[in-house]
């Protein structure tokens, strides 16, 4: 009986003690992209293409900073629009795209030398 009240008298104290309570709480679960990947697009757009158009010209334009190369805004720009070329090739641009361009921090990224090489290599296809 002893055992018996001890059990009770401890369920009591535990029921009428304070409750604690944990509330669940919706936490928002963000997700990353590539590194950068929030930063490559401005938000600005170039087109629609037209026969006129040719990449260098397009990148030299928007180019606003001089510590970056043309070479480099001509990857950068490449790089946000893979389909708005033909062939892969960075001086057979699609009539009528669209070309989202790339933001600063984004063009620096690149490599001159490499973009500069990707540049003259097109050239010769």
């Amino acid at each position: 009986m002893k055992l018996h009240l001890t059990g009770l008298l401890l369920l009591t104290l535990c029921l009428s003690g304070p409750i604690l309570t944990v509330d669940a709480q919706e936490r928002a679960t963000f997700l990353k992209g590539p590194k950068d990947a929030a930063d490559q697009y401005t938000g600005l757009e170039y087109g629609p293409i037209d026969a006129n158009d040719t990449l260098w010209r397009i990148a030299e334009r928007y180019r606003q900073n001089n510590n970056l190369s043309v070479y480099q805004v001509m990857t950068a720009i490449y790089e946000l629009n893979p389909n708005a070329f033909e062939n892969g090739n960075l001086n057979l641009l699609v009539d009528g795209a669209v070309l989202k361009l790339p933001s600063e921090r984004y063009i620096a990224r690149i490599d001159k030398q490499k973009a500069q090489m990707r540049a003259e290599q097109d050239d010769r296809a």
